[in-house]
């Protein structure tokens, strides 16, 4: 069942890569170049929409993350495929795309592709993690061919029972002892919690530094427009 599942990933890669390039070639190019779409600014014109494009590499690096356990390989056509897409890109906002009306910093973005990163790794890591510590190796292929009743038992376990360092092994197994894992997820949380009230602090900042800004702009068009009135009242008394 493993290679099934390996397969139905390369598929979902491979249809991606056809999809991609197709939408450009078939339907982009021929909408703003034909001369009959030109009288249709609806169609003729195209925005380079970044959280679309966002979610593009977001989607393939999901598919890269679930599959990898079933065909190490997806990973160099992954690499391959994002350096494809990323010149077709390139040379898709150059020749065909016009500027977005919606401007987007450069910070905003990057932390729109992390957020989405940190739920794609989520989801792809739920389903491996059940399937690594629950499901059976099937017995007819595979690297953890026969083994029982799991794949972790089969990788871990055996690795440990044959690992000749009593350092290691000691350290290793520390690290999958529950205590330790609970101390762990505790420390993670305090650290996200500790960069969540950091960016709040930072964005409240922000906004009040803003909002002085906009007092000090709107006491200055005050003062200019107090001194304008003033200059014409001694002109007509002159």
């Amino acid at each position: 069942w493993e290679t099934s599942v390996g397969i139905e990933f390369y598929k979902l890669t491979v249809f991606d890569i056809i999809i991609q390039f197709a939408v450009v070639l078939l339907m982009d190019i021929p909408r703003t170049k034909l001369p009959c779409f030109k009288s249709i600014p609806a169609v003729s014109t195209i925005e380079f929409n970044i959280p679309k494009h966002v979610l593009d590499i977001v989607y393939s690096q999901t598919i890269c993350w679930m599959g990898l356990f079933f065909t190490p390989l997806l990973s160099i056509i992954t690499t391959l495929k994002l350096f494809g897409i990323f010149y077709l890109r390139i040379w898709y906002l150059r020749y065909l795309c016009t500027p977005s009306k919606s401007l987007y910093e450069a910070s905003r973005t990057s932390s729109l592709l992390k957020i989405f990163l940190l739920v794609s790794f989520t989801c792809s890591f739920i389903p491996l993690a059940y399937i690594i510590g629950q499901l059976s190796p099937s017995n007819s292929c595979g690297p953890f061919k026969g083994g029982s009743p799991n794949f972790y038992s089969v990788v871990v376990i055996s690795l440990l029972k044959e690992w000749e360092s009593q350092p290691g092994r000691f350290i290793v197994s520390l690290f999958g002892k529950t205590p330790v894992l609970m101390g762990m997820s505790a420390v993670l949380v305090l650290l996200i919690y500790y960069q969540y009230m950091r960016a709040s602090a930072q964005s409240a900042y922000n906004d009040r530094i803003e909002a002085e800004l906009k007092t000090v702009a709107e006491e200055k068009r005050r003062l200019t427009a107090e001194l304008n009135r003033a200059m014409r009242g001694q002109k007509m008394v002159d």
